[in-house]
């Protein structure tokens, strides 16, 4: 008699968001406030609920070269289906929201990918989209993987598939400009910023 080894995935349970305070800013979630914490560890410029699209305000503005806009959601990057609802509500919020230009979406902590079954430097920052100004057609959906730029020395992030180009200067040299970075511990440190901060 066979028997079924892998038992149905149990749906996780909903995050409630705690309001938490980080410097000086309120945010709607502790995962937000973890994730600023993050951007000012990495120096990057960010702005908070910057723009109020066709019914759509993102999470965040990071001030690049070109700007990039972030939306947080609790996704663990475990292939669940909670993972594809939460990554298919944040496409379509994108989408229909009259936005062109480049997106990441971000979860609720950074991996180390596992490459062959051994760790790598390789680090799974979020989901980053593009949608086509002409067609509003979404170009790419890829993963996003963190390393430090060798050309301009930066904390960075590129699409896996698409574009390795850095974002933050726009440098790109194939890929000889990309250097280890452990965006997974920088993660772990400033989520500690934030973890005890009072509402």
């Amino acid at each position: 008699m066979a028997t079924n080894m892998n038992p149905p995935r149990e749906p996780r349970r909903p995050i409630k968001a705690i309001p938490t305070y980080y410097n000086g800013q309120r945010f709607r979630s502790r995962l937000e406030a973890k994730w600023a914490a993050f951007f000012d560890l990495c120096e990057w410029k960010w702005s908070y609920e910057p723009d109020d699209l066709d019914g759509y305000i993102p999470d965040f503005k990071l001030w690049f070269r070109i700007p990039v806009l972030v939306e947080v959601k609790p996704v663990q990057w475990d292939e669940s289906d909670d993972d594809e609802q939460l990554l298919a509500a944040a496409r379509t919020k994108l989408i229909h929201s009259g936005f062109s230009g480049e997106a990441i979406v971000l979860g609720s902590r950074v991996i180390t990918e596992d490459a062959q079954g051994s760790k790598h430097w390789h680090q799974r920052l979020g989901a980053i989209m593009s949608i086509d100004d002409e067609s509003r057609e979404v170009t790419s959906w890829h993963p996003a993987f963190g390393f430090r730029c060798a050309l301009c020395g930066r904390r960075s992030f590129a699409d896996d598939v698409m574009s390795w180009h850095c974002r933050v200067r726009g440098c790109y040299e194939g890929d000889h400009h990309l250097g280890e970075w452990n965006a997974e511990q920088d993660f772990r440190l400033a989520s500690n910023e934030v973890q005890w901060n009072p509402r």
